[in-house]
């Protein structure tokens, strides 16, 4: 309940920030975002050896089943000097795109809540590139955010390492 009070509190500052910069209308925008140092982004770049067609089929796979989803966090949120308990309840839906482009791939996370205005599908969240670079290597950029372990997992999945779904919410 105190974390989900932490981000509830959040919220407001984030959707300010957002609001003043406007949020990302697109994948490259948000690449840009966070390559220019964009609060809580963090971008990776990192080469993995296997075959571009495993990982990409690895990645689709895990992204189409842990990445749709639709989360709800229930809590409460003090709110004013006498803290008083609010109750909050917030509907998250994430949603996954994954496309395939000869020696490229893209896989695009959407984050969609309600609120302020997004473009459609919701705010970019994070985003991954994966790139035949030989015989047995895959170069993955992945932009994403500290707040959570999205692209830790997406990097993990390239790797062989794991399918397990990042925790969402």
């Amino acid at each position: 309940m105190k974390k989900l009070s932490q981000f509830l509190v959040l919220i407001p500052f984030c959707l300010v920030i957002v609001s003043c910069a406007g949020p990302a209308k697109n994948p490259d925008e948000f690449r840009k975002g966070i390559a220019e140092g964009a609060a809580y982004g963090k971008f990776q770049n990192v080469e993995v050896k296997r075959p571009f067609s495993k990982v990409t089929k690895v990645v689709e796979k895990n992204a189409k089943r842990c990445l749709n989803r639709t989360v709800v966090k229930e809590g409460y949120v003090n709110m004013g000097r006498y803290a008083q308990h609010v109750p909050e309840r917030l509907t998250i839906t994430y949603r996954a795109n994954f496309v395939r482009r000869g020696k490229k791939a893209e896989l695009i996370v959407q984050k969609d809540m309600p609120g302020m205005r997004k473009p459609a599908g919701g705010y970019y969240y994070n985003v991954a590139d994966l790139e035949d670079v030989g015989r047995s290597k895959t170069r993955l950029n992945v932009y994403g955010t500290t707040l959570d372990n999205i692209s830790e997992k997406i990097i993990d999945w390239s790797k062989g390492k794991d399918n397990e779904c990042p925790k969402l919410g």
